[in-house]
């Protein structure tokens, strides 16, 4: 099994499982699996205030405590490959959706995408990414959505190109970005 860990992202696991059950794990962020299968251990994956459980598959969990729900993505599988879960604390409700998944997975390749985001979501994806705050004072950038690829940018490629979609005024110091 292997795990690959998104930027602000931690995960807690036994030093040992052979003596127990399952196989467990704690995450705060977001991480990629790829689980070996083993059918007498199931691997569960405790997300905020949902477990995860699979005998083995590849999948993608986005658990950050600054956002309202936990997101699942199931890239293979004998459930549902290229399906989304997404599982909304505020209502304890959950909601299922095809989506091509490497929306949701390109992070593990250094590669930004967002498809029809609000910018209020890009941003928290910025910020984590590139390890920076972004104080936003344009309320109507807030709700624009924005459709893009960033791969391979620095910031400040990255924020040159969001503004050539949509022009809004801004500076960059140091790892801070003011948006006017």
């Amino acid at each position: 099994s292997r795990v690959e860990m998104n930027a602000g992202s931690s995960l807690r696991y036994p030093t040992s499982i052979s003596n127990s059950s399952n196989r467990e794990v704690y995450l705060e962020g977001e991480a990629y699996f790829d689980i070996a299968k083993n059918t007498e251990k199931p691997f569960i994956v405790n997300a905020a205030e949902i477990d995860i459980e699979v005998l083995g598959t590849r999948f993608n969990v986005s658990a950050y405590d600054d956002e309202n729900g936990i997101k699942t993505t199931l890239e293979e599988g004998t459930v549902k490959p290229n399906q989304l879960a997404v599982w909304n604390a505020k209502d304890n409700s959950h909601e299922k959706y095809d989506v091509d998944v490497e929306e949701f997975l390109a992070w593990r390749n250094g590669i930004l995408v967002f498809k029809k985001l609000p910018f209020a979501a890009i941003q928290k994806t910025l910020e984590r990414h590139y390890n920076i705050q972004i104080n936003n004072s344009n309320t109507t950038l807030q709700n624009r959505r924005f459709t893009a690829r960033l791969e391979g940018k620095s910031v400040e490629q990255g924020m040159t190109y969001l503004n050539n979609i949509v022009a809004f005024e801004y500076e960059i110091k140091d790892r801070e970005i003011k948006i006017k």
